[in-house]
């Protein structure tokens, strides 16, 4: 690189970067300021508009509670309404009273432009007075055209809590807008009498939703709600006038802009991309109330505008600069690089041979004094070059004598190399066939050279590779370095013993490496004799066998440890249980096997998956073995199944049962902390069962059978507990496997029957029967549902049962149809969760219609909560793909479960049925009382059926009567019956 280049370069690295650095900083620091700034100043401006909307609202909500209250509102309810139910005899008195209203509410609507129109709504949801007469006017909103309105639902929600009501936005039909409405009660003398509502006018809440004043030129404040997977924009925006719930962008469109933070309901701020994809500055709320996202937002350009003018300012300077220093150190470089280029030149004449050349003296400074010094050298060689050529002429003669006297020596010489020649050639051969031989040796052996005394002389490289020292650690070192400890003294002594009398030692060695590690050989060693028979030296010819160690190793791993937890696995467990009963037997100290199960594990594999749970295992392996004795034996079974076996620990049940105790509560304990997985805190516990042993009274497989029966009573007694064995629990396990085994029999053998209990109307007259199964067994009798209905759905034989009685109630339907008495008989089928989860359940129902030629509209699937919560998207579809084929659906038990109304209007019922347990105590309990109101009601307003069932006594019917029930079953009318009973039972009643 030439010297001017280096000056320039110099100059701009120590005068123009550090310039060019503090200036980007100073940038940097002032861009980071307004940056802040901005952000706090948007903040501000979103609280303040959220409040100033959330308050508007607030406003618009008390004018209707006042209006709603006022004397205008109430004297127009009460002749409007009188006027309304005769208008089509009185024409002209209705037009008289709705004018006077008109005159009374014209100041809202035409000259405050707070509400766009009024309506007078009665509590059958008819609407008697509406200020605009749009379509809506004189329709119901509860059978009307617009009964799913945003209006019909701020109705029926103040007819239900009477307290105003906001209603969320929507394009309104009759006025062709988006609309919003407020609704209030109307109440007099504490009586409810109808509903004020009001649709609140857009303009002036655009106005003062979208003020955008603070927001700048370009700055505006953007409203929307949840649409689908998407979002739809409710108010007019700045660059889009005709947004107002028209303009929607899908998921995929708003996940990068504020919106999305505000409609996932969080608060904040930042630089984003808005619904134009242009950067902006913005601040996003929630707003609740209204279910909105609200965003406030300024393009990026114009907040930052001063930034951007700063960075052109500051790039320009630095330009200017960077071409001034580029100048200057241009001309100084030249300066002083033109002298010396000068001198190179010179040089480079002198070097070709010319030595009487010489350089310009007359540079200033330091050049100058340079030249000078250059010349004085070039004159100084030129006086040795003359005197250099002197000598070689002298050396060249002494020369020519030396070459003459060793043309005679080499002769001599090639004479003795040729015997040379052929001696090297015999040795070379010889060496070549030691050398291969070695070469073999080494690539299959490890081979080592110690003297009597075990001191080692000589290691392959092999043997350095395997034990990890460098040949100079081993050599002068004893054998003893690479000891084990793996085996005995006597192992060693006997070894001696056979190679010091001079035979071959052969055997199986486990040596330690230089880092602590352990390999295994297999070694032959020779004892080298010398010329009086005794040992000299010994050569150890020695086979890795290590990784044929570690196989063995694995292999008994394998077979008798789990792979996981690295605990003993069935197989090791029972025999250390054969050997522990053996060893009770001699000493007559009793033992104990405990049998954990973790708690909902399966629940962890399903959501954080299995290697979650295969860490929660590992971590349950090390707390109970830190709970027990290292004699003691903690084993797993596989899955989340542990056993520990306890032994020797007293001569007395009394006292082993409570140290057993004691130690099954420590391990509880333990294994309910909360283990940290991944970051994660997982909570977990266990169910643990006990049973005592002594000698050989019970083989292993009962021991681990009687503990897993406890362990499963302690599930059954709620988790997280323990509990001991208990002969009854042989008792009641072995019970139940005979009724399962019964069971089985049931449907081949026609051991099961249909029960029928009647439903009827407010009349008494039979609307149809629910079926109900019962089990007739040929030495049991008859067995009752809730001993055989649970253990039939524990073993799944509940589908087995399900599709029996769904084709006996078809069968029974389609013999009704052609009773007269009968024909529009329902049937009502009980449906279980497995079930109904079956992928072809309604491809079987519709079969079993066609095949029974039964009439779909009169059975009826009866469902729990615990059904149709299980996956509502799949139920839903499978119940509409049921209504398809004309069934009725009934939802069982309402009210026992988790009753929702978000799932309760998915789904497309026929009818509810209110749970026996509320029925029970309606007409002595106030909160069995209400809810079962509640219920009916509720069934009212969505349009469904409702039947009680378990209805036993007239007190309890005629409050039922009195709520609006529509139908009944219980013992007040009928047990469940055979059909032959019960078609007599119709016959009596209908006489």
């Amino acid at each position: 690189m030439r010297i001017f280049t280096r000056l320039l370069l110099l100059f701009l690295l120590v005068a123009v970067l550090p310039l060019a650095l503090y200036s980007y900083l100073n940038l940097r620091q002032g861009e980071a300021t307004l940056r802040q700034q901005a952000l706090g100043r948007m903040s501000g401006l979103a609280d303040k508009k959220a409040i100033q909307v959330k308050n508007y609202l607030a406003e618009r909500v008390q004018d209707v509670r006042l209006l709603a209250r006022g004397p205008r509102v109430e004297e127009a309810m009460g002749t409007i309404s009188q006027e309304y139910a005769g208008r089509l005899k009185n024409a002209v008195n209705y037009q008289r009273e709705d004018a006077r209203a008109r005159l009374n509410f014209e100041r809202y609507v035409e000259e405050a432009g707070r509400f766009y129109d009024l309506f007078l709504i009665t509590p059958e949801g008819e609407i008697i007075y509406s200020q605009k007469h749009e379509s809506d006017f004189a329709t119901n909103l509860i059978t009307g055209p617009y009964r799913n309105s945003q209006l019909a639902y701020a109705f029926r929600a103040a007819r239900m809590t009477l307290e105003p009501i906001v209603s969320g936005y929507e394009h309104y039909e009759p006025s062709q807008a988006p609309a919003l409405f407020i609704a209030a009660p109307i109440m007099m003398d504490g009586q409810f009498k109808g509903v004020f509502a009001v649709q609140l006018g857009n303009e002036l809440f655009y106005q003062v939703a979208t003020d955008a004043t603070g927001l700048g030129q370009s700055g505006e404040a953007a409203f929307a709600r949840r649409d689908g997977d998407g979002v739809l924009y409710t108010t007019p925006l700045k660059y889009r006038s005709d947004a107002a719930m028209k303009f929607r962008l899908d998921r995929q469109q708003i996940k990068t802009t504020p919106m999305f933070g505000a409609l996932s309901g969080e608060s904040g701020e930042g630089v984003k991309l808005d619904y134009r994809g242009k950067s902006v500055v913005a601040a996003w709320r929630y707003l609740p109330g209204l279910d909105w996202g609200m965003v406030v937002e300024v393009d990026a350009d114009e907040v930052f505008a001063p930034i951007y003018q700063q960075r052109t300012v500051l790039l320009q300077t630095l330009l200017a600069l960077l071409l001034f220093a580029g100048l200057l150190a241009y001309y100084f470089g030249r300066q002083i690089s033109r002298p010396l280029e000068g001198m190179a030149r010179t040089a480079d004449e002198v070097a070709g041979g010319s030595l009487d050349m010489r350089a310009d003296e007359s540079a200033p400074g330091e050049l100058g004094l340079f030249a000078c010094a250059f010349n004085r050298m070039t004159e100084s060689l030129q006086v040795l070059y003359r005197s250099l050529e002197d000598r070689v002429e002298e050396r060249t003669r002494e020369l020519n004598v030396t070459n003459e006297e060793l043309q005679e020596e080499i002769i001599e010489r090639e004479q003795l190399e040729s015997a040379l020649r052929d001696s090297e050639t015999y040795l070379r051969v010889s060496l070549e066939d030691l050398r291969y031989q070695k070469f073999a040796l080494d690539q299959h052996s490890v081979v080592a050279l110690t003297d009597v005394s075990g001191t080692i002389t000589y290691v392959n490289d092999k043997f350095c590779e395997i034990s990890g020292y460098a040949a100079q650690e081993l050599i002068g070192q004893n054998h003893r370095l690479l000891n084990s400890g793996t085996h005995p003294a006597q192992f060693f002594s006997d070894m001696y013993r056979t190679i010091e009398s001079g035979q071959v030692w052969s055997g199986e060695m486990c040596n330690r490496t230089r880092d602590k590690g352990l390999y295994w050989v297999r070694v032959t060693i020779v004892p080298y004799l010398d010329n009086d028979g005794k040992p000299a030296q010994y050569i150890a010819i020695q086979a890795d066998i290590t990784a044929s160690k570690k196989a063995e190793e694995e292999i008994r791993n394998l077979a008798f440890y789990d792979v996981l937890t690295q605990l003993p696995n069935r197989r090791l467990l029972l025999d250390r249980i054969n050997l522990a009963l053996s060893v009770s037997l001699r000493s007559q100290h009793y033992g104990a096997v405990l049998f954990l199960d973790m708690d909902r594990f399966k629940t962890l594999n399903d959501t954080l998956g299995h290697d979650y749970g295969d860490l929660l295992l590992i971590e349950v392996a090390k707390r109970i073995q830190s709970c027990v004795r290292e004699v003691d034996t903690v084993a797993r079974l596989g899955g989340d199944e542990f056993v520990v076996l306890i032994e020797e620990i007293d001569a007395h049940a009394a006292e082993a049962s409570q140290k057993v105790a004691l130690i099954a509560e420590k391990i509880r304990l333990s294994l309910t902390v909360p283990y940290p997985l991944k970051g994660r805190q997982h909570h977990s516990s266990p169910s643990i069962g006990v049973c005592l042993y002594l000698g050989h009274e019970e083989s292993a497989d009962t021991l681990l059978k009687h503990a897993d029966m406890a362990m499963y009573q302690a599930k059954d007694s709620g988790r997280n507990t323990v509990r001991f064995f208990d002969p009854k629990m042989q008792h009641a396990v072995e019970a139940r496997a005979e009724l399962e085994a019964d069971l089985r029999h049931a449907v081949p053998d026609e051991q099961l029957h249909l029960y029928y209990q009647i439903q009827l109307d407010n009349e008494q007259r039979a609307l149809g029967a629910e079926a109900l199964v019962r089990w007739i067994h040929p030495t049991r009798g008859m067995v009752s549902p809730a001993q055989f209905i649970p253990v039939a759905e524990e073993s799944a034989l509940i589908l087995e049962i399900g599709a029996w009685v769904l084709e006996t109630a078809c069968r029974q339907l389609s013999d009704w149809s052609k009773n007269e008495l009968t024909r529009n008989l329902s049937i009502s089928v009980n449906v279980s969760a497995q079930q109904f989860k079956l992928v072809d359940f309604v491809d079987k129902v519709e079969a079993t219609l066609q095949a029974c030629g039964a009439p779909a509209a009169l059975l009826k699937l009866e469902l729990t909560e615990s059904v149709v919560l299980s996956d509502v998207a799949d139920v839903v579809a499978k119940m509409h793909a049921l209504k398809a084929l004309g069934v009725q659906l009934s939802l069982d038990d309402f009210g026992t479960g988790y009753s929702s109304l978000s799932y309760l209007k998915r789904l497309p019922l026929d009818q509810l049925k209110i749970d026996q347990s509320f029925v029970r105590d309606i007409a002595t309990d106030a909160n069995d009382a209400v809810m079962v109101h509640a219920i009916i009601d509720m069934a009212h307003n969505f349009g469904l059926d409702v039947i009680a069932e378990g209805v036993e006594t007239e007190d309890q019917l005629a409050f039922l009567k009195l709520h609006g029930c529509m139908a009944y079953q219980g013992y007040l009318f009928s047990k469940p019956v055979p059909v032959e009973a019960f078609e007599k039972l119709l016959g009596r009643g209908n006489s």
